[in-house]
């Protein structure tokens, strides 16, 4: 391993504003943690959460997700140990109130796998990642990776290898609904197929990859056939004009919600219901779209952006994944993603496909429309871009802890983060712009999919950074290597160590490593600010 190369150490400099923004917003951050900890090792998980039922319990897990890349940050083996406790009682819970049947929601009320797979896309699989050869946790992942192409003969069919398609939109291991007419596809199958990735992660089986390849062939044909002008298809429908007569006239299908929510623009076409007005039309609108912008390929990109780290010369998946970027990038108004607060959500991915796949050749596109922000700092290098980042991430992290202690009105109270309303608000859209790659040093956002690691820090060994030294991953340019950059704010040197990562091994930790021994560290001194070239993997 080639040693870290000092490139200089400027001592008795002015605090540089990003390390001043990054260690308030990490302050807050861990302050918020370490609660949220204390309060559950007080009250337990029965009284946190004992009275939820269905997908608030089997979500219950989400408002951890900023947890993980926090222990990267820090080291605090606290937050390791409080993860695989809740991950213990969580899973007991799940499955003695009958939610859970055999590794996986038993949807027996037919509900849809943008909310099935959460349980383990907020949750599961963030634990898995923060220690990759932890058997428990491999084994819960493992057993429900094993339905979603066929391999366990308790569980119905959820994967029809002949056609390269999933059964249902309805995934569930009890699922009465694994059958036309609820086999449309859309880009929200990948949410499902993010846990066969992980299990390949974990195991090595190559069954997980082969079942993730084979669904993509499935989409990149529709890619491939389309006219690169044309939207990018995001949902299909295998039935015709005959079938949806021939299941209407079903009583059983024709009453229920599942077939009118997903199938009402060609049950209106046809004269088979009445046209709802506009006004009335409480669906979103890209239901009923080919496409659309927003965040619906969010999905897609996700998981096969992992794929894509063990399949790095298969053109077939580059290509298309390039073509869903592009025109993601050319739709202009994107929404604000959960994950970076600030960029869209082709910005959270577009610096991962960069670095992935080498095209820089939708760099300019995007920095054209979004010239700001934390995508626009990796793409370019750019520390100006920098500038704010950590501290907007900051003051909207305080208002949601704000609104969540009741200062809001008692319409907006709720007893303390671990809530349903603060899932969707404290943990999403607020916690995980801190976890922004350069909000905190390169560490990257851990959303259920391989968490982006291009450096881990060591202080003594240990995983961490001390709390006084703040960090700015600095992204490599034509010129040479990727660099970090720290700020010692502190009255005490300290000696640093720096590992850079390939997305393409496995990012998952194992908490059972020994010391790294293998580092050189780097002496920062107080009040000064050192770049050291990242070493090679």
């Amino acid at each position: 391993m080639p040693l870290p190369h000092i490139e200089h150490a400027r001592p008795s400099c002015a605090v540089p504003v990003w390390a001043a923004e990054q260690l308030i917003l990490r302050r807050s951050l861990e302050d918020w943690i370490d609660t949220e900890i204390s309060r559950y090792e007080t009250e337990g998980f029965v009284r946190l959460f004992g009275q939820r039922g269905g997908h608030a319990l089997d979500e219950a897990g989400g408002y951890t997700r900023s947890f993980v890349s926090t222990y990267c940050l820090n080291g605090d083996a606290r937050i390791a140990r409080f993860l695989k406790r809740f991950r213990d009682d969580w899973h007991d819970a799940v499955t003695a109130a009958g939610h859970f049947h055999h590794g996986y929601d038993a949807n027996e009320d037919g509900d849809y796998i943008t909310h099935t797979a959460e349980a383990f896309t907020q949750f599961l699989l963030n634990v898995l990642y923060l220690d990759i050869t932890d058997t428990r946790t491999v084994a819960m992942v493992e057993d429900a990776a094993e339905h979603l192409g066929n391999w366990h003969p308790a569980v119905q069919d959820w994967y029809d290898w002949d056609a390269h398609v999933f059964r249902s939109y309805f995934l569930g291991t009890r699922s009465p609904y694994h059958r036309p007419p609820y086999d449309f596809q859309t880009t929200r199958h990948f949410r499902v197929l993010a846990i066969a990735a992980a299990a390949y992660e974990a195991t090595g089986n190559d069954r997980y990859l082969e079942l993730c390849r084979d669904y993509w062939l499935t989409w990149e044909e529709r890619l491939r056939t389309a006219a690169p002008s044309q939207d990018v298809c995001l949902e299909f429908k295998r039935i015709d004009a005959d079938r949806i007569r021939a299941f209407a006239a079903q009583p059983e299908i024709m009453a229920d919600w599942r077939f009118h929510r997903y199938y009402r623009r060609e049950l209106e076409h046809l004269g088979l219901v009445p046209e709802t007005r506009a006004a009335d039309k409480r669906v979103p609108a890209w239901k009923y779209k080919a496409a659309t912008p927003l965040h619906t390929p969010h999905d897609l990109m996700m998981t096969m952006l992992d794929v894509l780290r063990f399949l790095p010369r298969d053109d077939s998946l580059r290509q298309g994944l390039r073509q869903v970027m592009d025109w993601w990038i050319r739709q202009g108004g994107d929404g604000v993603s959960q994950i970076a607060g600030i960029d869209p959500h082709c910005g959270v991915h577009l610096p991962k496909y960069r670095h992935i796949t080498g095209d820089t050749s939708l760099d300019a596109a995007y920095l054209a429309q979004w010239p700001v922000g934390p995508c626009s700092y990796l793409l370019t290098g750019d520390p100006v871009r920098l500038t704010g980042v950590a501290a907007l991430a900051d003051a909207t992290f305080r208002q949601a802890l704000r609104r969540n202690s009741g200062d809001f009105g008692p319409d907006f109270a709720v007893d303390h983060a671990c809530d349903v309303a603060s899932n969707a608000g404290t943990s999403s859209a607020y916690v995980m712009p801190a976890l922004f790659m350069p909000a905190l040093g390169g560490l990257g956002v851990h959303y259920g999919r391989a968490p982006w690691l291009r450096v881990l820090y060591y202080s003594d060994g240990q995983l961490g950074l001390p709390a006084d030294i703040a960090a700015r991953y600095v992204p490599a340019t034509e010129a040479g290597r990727p660099i970090v950059e720290w700020y010692n704010s502190g009255d005490t040197p300290h000696r640093i160590g720096v590992r850079g990562i390939d997305p393409a091994t496995t990012t998952g930790l194992a908490l059972d490593a020994p010391p790294r021994t293998d580092l050189r560290p780097v002496a920062v001194p107080p009040g000064a600010v050192t770049q050291v070239a990242v070493p090679s993997a």
